[in-house]
């Protein structure tokens, strides 16, 4: 008999190879990302953030297209606070 192995269904309890953190002292909130390197992949990552998958597909992704997504979150998190702080 033959075992066939899916890499995709261990994402939840893989040990993540990166963890980074971000405090939003503005908001006050948290935001915790798990990268975990994939199986079979040289430059992709499995994503958790704050412990959700990322994106919501549970497909691997660069570590350029996670660090941009967080830059845009942050800019645009930050133009609301500065438009809420002169309105």
């Amino acid at each position: 008999m033959v075992a066939f192995y899916n890499p995709a269904c261990f994402h939840g309890v893989m040990k993540a190879d990166l963890r980074i953190s971000i405090k939003d002292f503005r908001r006050n909130k948290l935001l915790r990302i798990h990268l975990s390197r994939t199986p079979f992949g040289t430059r992709q990552f499995f994503v958790r953030m704050n412990g959700q998958r990322w994106p919501a597909s549970g497909k691997p992704v660069s570590l350029t297209r996670v660090l941009v997504s967080v830059r845009k979150s942050l800019v645009r998190a930050d133009g609301q606070a500065e438009g809420k702080a002169k309105g």
